[in-house]
């Protein structure tokens, strides 16, 4: 007689096979993120706890019921994902989901879904497994992260602006007080050709009568004409120094401008005499500056070195230079004052640093400041006999603006 009795191997692997089956249904139904399985009709095969969760209904009530009918506030937006994988055949990654469900009522909630197409023997899409995570924490947090970035930035700008403003404010300040300690010097400028313009009106008061008048009346009249315009240029460039305006930058010829520059360093200079020596390049680009804030840090630094000579025996020179380099333009401004203490050059460009009991240490702070707002370096390194040369770049803009040798 047979032997009926199932063997002990074919026992075990049944027992195995059910124990595999029972140990992946239980991590399907218990998977931290979502999981179904939707059949060609999009109704619910499968669904495990998360996922119904999600959807704010238990899992009794998916099954055998289509998207539509039991989240049908998001129907709209899945069924075209589940039609086009059941047409395709081809897997759907990380589709972002967004909207609400009965779990929360009202609240926008943000998922993550991947499908994939189960097919059967012929080829056949027979069904789709969808994988769902939640990802609305996530989005939440990004959306934070991006308002408090646009915040941030928003701060910056706000912040930038006011530095700007304060630092223009404190520039200006410092070229008035600069003005007023030229004062003297200026009275004497103007002091000249007005004092030539009263000469040549007595002349020509004189004049009157004789015979050759008109001659000599004309030569008066033209030299007073010469002598006031010098000295409204000389006022002229004074109040564009000190006057409060729009920051504007424009092309600007550097070698004109250290020559407009000059005559105010000639004020300074006039009291300790030292020599003053213009070096320009030819054919220096063009270089777009807020020409008043480069003016004065041409000043603030001729202006450190002659005070810097005016403590030798000797007058001392100033020489200002100006070179093309590569992308740009170099200003070098170099005094023959006496050599600077390693522990002093190291803190020259410290706001409220100084050596002077009179000064207010902003000089050459401020003059930094607008030579890097204008995206260029200033520097400064002793010189083999003695002083100092300041040198410092702005990046080129435009075509060459001309120049020539002084």
């Amino acid at each position: 007689m047979p032997d009926t009795q199932p063997s002990t191997d074919a026992t075990a692997t049944g027992s195995s096979v059910i124990d595999r089956f029972a140990e992946l249904e239980h991590l399907y139904r218990t998977a931290p993120v979502g999981l179904c399985l939707m059949d060609r009709d999009l109704r619910f095969l499968r669904i495990n706890e998360r996922l119904a969760a999600i959807n704010g209904r238990v899992v009794e009530d998916h099954l055998g019921r289509t998207v539509r009918e039991v989240i049908p506030e998001i129907a709209d937006i899945v069924e075209p994902l589940y039609r086009r994988v059941i047409e395709t055949g081809e897997v759907a990654l990380n589709f972002e989901v967004a909207g609400e469900t009965p779990a929360e009522p009202g609240v926008t909630k943000h998922w993550l879904v991947s499908y994939y197409p189960l097919t059967s023997s012929d080829g056949k899409v027979r069904a789709v497994s969808t994988v769902v995570q939640d990802i609305t924490e996530l989005k939440e947090a990004q959306d934070a992260m991006r308002s408090a970035g646009e915040e941030l930035e928003r701060r910056v700008v706000e912040r930038t602006a006011e530095l700007d403003e304060a630092r223009e404010a404190l520039a200006r300040v410092c070229r008035v007080s600069m003005m007023q300690g030229l004062a003297g010097g200026l009275a004497h400028e103007l002091n000249q050709p007005l004092t030539a313009i009263v000469n040549y009106a007595e002349a020509g008061r004189a004049t009157i009568g004789r015979a050759d008048a008109a001659a000599q009346l004309t030569d008066d009249f033209e030299r007073i004409i010469e002598q006031a315009q010098r000295a409204a240029a000389i006022v002229r460039r004074v109040r564009l120094f000190v006057h409060k305006g729009e920051k504007v930058r424009t092309p600007t010829d550097v070698n004109q401008l250290v020559e407009e520059t000059v005559p105010i360093i000639a004020v300074e200079a006039r009291r300790s005499g030292p020599e003053i020596i213009i070096e320009r390049a030819p054919e220096l680009p063009a270089i777009t500056l807020d020409p008043i804030q480069i003016q004065q840090v041409i000043l603030n630094l001729a202006r450190n070195g002659i005070e810097a000579m005016a403590k030798g025996a000797e007058p001392g020179s100033l020489t200002i230079r100006t070179a093309p380099v590569e992308d740009g333009v170099e200003i070098t401004v170099r005094n023959t004052g006496p050599v600077i203490a390693d522990e002093v050059a190291g803190r020259m460009f410290e706001a409220f640093y100084t050596t002077r009991p009179e000064g207010l240490g902003l000089g050459l702070a401020i003059a930094r400041t607008i030579v890097e707002a204008h995206h260029g370096r200033l520097d400064m390194t002793g010189n083999d006999g003695a002083g100092v040369t300041f040198r410092f770049t702005l990046p080129a803009t435009g075509p060459s603006a001309g120049g020539g040798d002084a």
